[in-house]
């Protein structure tokens, strides 16, 4: 073996040596991208968790309208706005009134806090409803507002 041989020796096992590092480079790069595309995933997916929540607290904050039915006396009831804010145009659908029901035909508006009187009454076969359904503007789906039973 002449030093042209020994020379050679040492290149190709530089070679195999820098080309070891290489792959193994690559392979880390590759571990390193992969960690960094799956924190970039959670990221953005707990930044959208994020927003939604906030949306939701905000939504919770803003004024509601927040019906209820209370008895009075008798065939006397009262329709109370127990939220902050105005049911502006307010109607009660006709399905599942009772027989005899005295409340404005005109859609009326009911600001928070306040109340107005409904006169209702089973009659002629119709009896009392456990529910009348509701809506104003606003308020896409019609709400179920739960006729209380006569106490006194």
């Amino acid at each position: 073996m002449n030093g042209t041989d020994v020379f050679a020796l040492v290149a190709i096992g530089l070679s195999v040596g820098a080309l070891t590092v290489a792959v193994l480079a690559r392979l880390d790069s590759k571990r390193s991208a992969d960690a960094s595309h799956r924190s970039a995933l959670a990221a953005e997916a707990s930044l959208a968790l994020q927003r939604e929540e906030a949306d939701e607290r905000r939504r919770a904050a803003e004024p509601r309208v927040d019906l209820v039915l209370e008895h009075v006396k008798g065939s006397t009831f009262r329709v109370l706005n127990r939220g902050a804010a105005t049911a502006t145009n307010m109607v009660f659908l006709d399905e599942g009134r009772p027989a005899l029901f005295r409340w404005p035909d005109a859609p009326v508006t009911l600001a928070g806090g306040s109340s107005l009187p409904l006169s209702m009454q089973g009659a002629g076969g119709k009896p009392m409803p456990v529910q009348l359904l509701a809506t104003w503007d606003g308020q896409e789906e019609p709400v179920e507002l739960q006729v209380p039973p006569r106490t006194g």
